[in-house]
């Protein structure tokens, strides 16, 4: 069975429980909850446009960080 390996995301937010961001198994790329949180602009959060296209971004930055693409997204489910 692979072993999961944990993703660091450089400039990322973290969150807010003690779980990774994003973690690897084999070659699956497995993402924990995305927020549309920006770190670097705090009246996003206030601002749900804002926050829908910053989740989609952070998205990307995830995804990314392991060597996947957006391309290889098979589902995302929103709440």
């Amino acid at each position: 069975m692979p072993q999961r390996k944990i993703v660091e995301i450089p400039h990322h937010p973290k969150h807010r429980n003690p779980i990774p961001t994003c973690v690897m198994l084999g070659n699956l790329i497995l993402p924990s909850v995305i927020s549309g949180h920006d770190p670097k602009a705090p009246g996003v959060k206030n601002d749900a446009q804002k926050q829908s296209a910053q989740a989609f971004i952070n998205m990307k930055e995830i995804v990314e960080a392991p060597g996947g693409t957006t391309d290889g997204i098979a589902k995302s489910s929103y709440t």
